[in-house]
């Protein structure tokens, strides 16, 4: 007969060692869905998406990653044998800042064989940026005779693929309205050397000079892409760039003042507008040897020469494809014309 104090001994060691139990489980509650277009039609287990969608250091980064559990014991190296039941252990090589959960719902976090589940990936990542592979680790049960612990737990249960791009802070501002006579600078600037810059006219620099008269009355769009090239190296080096934030602004333009009185001494107009590369050049006050100036949208000049007659054919098209803005030199009177080569 046990004694009294061994069986209250015995009872005070069951209930450690059930309190251990519970407290080292890896019981997640992740509020998620899974993907139910995701399927696995060979019963070896799928992680969706395989490449995971990209994050920026330094912003908050949110993401489903979908998991159905193999049925089939190969996945974990044993030939037909059945997997029961799996429990995600680790996501190896995550960048810091981020952590994961699972929605599987049950004190031991186990995700049971063909079943969806679903891993929320969230938080600010602050790491070394590059494409880097996330193991994914996981505890399996097999099913011989009966169930038992797969030999070699934790195993390897695949990857997937995350690309952590450098910290990018893109925000041209909020809309805004000028007049004729006012000029802006709009910036993307990164202060860096590995950040590129591609504006809506096709310019390059990392800002952009908005000048009301070249805009001309109305409403106007002026969008900026930023990229990097972390998310086209190695493996990836001849994909499209994944690093990539672009934003937009729109100028509404109003008539100023001094830009209304130029407006009705002189007319000045070039067509076809768009062009192809021709154009033609009106000057209802022509005055013999004037030059027309031909400007981009950084405002050096990209073209010059002089006007023999009232009415002049140039050709343009040695230039690249984008905006340019026509005007006669010296002659502030006459409002320069906005033109696009296609």
């Amino acid at each position: 007969m046990m004694a009294k104090n061994s069986v209250t001994n015995l009872f005070v060691c069951l209930m450690i060692l059930l309190c251990i139990s519970v407290n080292s489980g890896y019981a997640q509650y992740a509020d998620c869905t899974p993907n139910t277009t995701t399927t696995d039609p060979e019963g070896v287990g799928v992680r969706d998406p395989i490449d995971l969608p990209v994050g920026f250091n330094g912003d908050y980064y949110n993401t489903v990653l979908t998991i159905i559990s193999p049925a089939k014991a190969t996945t974990w190296g044993f030939i037909n044998f059945t997997i029961t039941k799996i429990q995600l252990t680790e996501l190896v090589n995550m960048p810091e800042g981020l952590t994961w959960e699972s929605n599987s719902g049950n004190s031991d976090d186990y995700m049971y064989a063909g079943e969806k589940y679903c891993i929320v990936v969230e938080g600010t990542p602050n790491s070394t940026p590059g494409i880097r592979k996330i193991d994914v680790y996981a505890n399996a049960w097999i099913r011989v005779v009966f169930e038992t612990t797969a030999p070699g737990n934790p195993r390897n249960g695949g990857d997937v693929t995350f690309t952590l791009c450098n910290a990018l802070n893109l925000n041209l501002g909020n809309d805004i309205s000028i007049t004729t006579d006012d000029e802006i600078t709009l910036s993307a600037d990164q202060n860096d050397n590995y950040h590129k810059y591609l504006w809506n006219d096709n310019s390059t620099n990392p800002t952009y000079l908005v000048r009301g008269s070249d805009l001309g009355v109305g409403a106007h769009e002026i969008s900026v892409t930023v990229t990097d090239t972390v998310g086209t190296t190695g493996i990836y080096s001849d994909r499209e760039p994944v690093c990539f934030k672009t934003d937009k602004i729109k100028v509404t333009v109003t008539q100023g003042n001094a830009s209304a009185e130029q407006e009705t001494k002189n007319s000045f107009s070039v067509f076809p507008n768009p062009s192809n590369g021709k154009i033609h050049v009106s000057l209802d006050d022509f005055r013999e040897d004037s030059i027309i100036e031909i400007r981009d949208i950084n405002g050096n000049t990209v073209f010059s020469t002089v006007l023999s007659k009232q009415n002049s054919e140039i050709d343009l098209s040695s230039l690249s494809k984008g905006i340019y803005f026509v005007s006669i030199s010296g002659r502030p009177d006459i409002k320069p014309a906005r033109i696009i080569l296609n």
